[in-house]
């Protein structure tokens, strides 16, 4: 699933600060600076920008539901749900229903993903 990167299990407790959180934000800022710096198409990376948005909605504790998602990660509508579809599909992430509005959908990382991308987060 991970391009046979060989990362150790992520163990939350070895996060001895509370910046996982700023440095995806950082990373958001970063790539919305290279977006005003090349051409869109020769720089779109619509799966990793949705993946580190939902990472850090997790680690802030917070659900994203699908539109908010690529409104957030800065990916047009029709590629987010195409994208989101191929993700689902590969067991990256899962849609989990709005109890208080079943026709919202949140989308959250598997376990296995957040694994892996804290791990590659925390050796930044």
């Amino acid at each position: 699933m991970f391009d046979g990167m060989n990362h150790h299990e992520f163990d939350a407790s070895a996060v001895t600060h509370p910046t996982a959180p700023e440095v995806l934000h950082g990373l958001s800022r970063l790539r919305r600076l290279r977006a005003t710096l090349r051409p869109e198409k020769l720089f779109a990376q619509p799966v990793l920008d949705m993946l580190l948005e939902l990472l850090e909605f997790q680690l802030r504790g917070q659900r994203i539901s699908v539109s908010s998602l690529y409104i957030s990660a800065g990916v047009p509508a029709a590629t987010a749900l195409r994208r989101i579809r191929e993700m689902e599909a590969q067991g990256l992430i899962r849609r989990v229903g709005d109890p208080s509005d079943k026709r919202r959908n949140f989308i959250e990382l598997s376990a296995a993903t957040s694994s892996h991308l804290q791990c590659v987060v925390a050796d930044l």
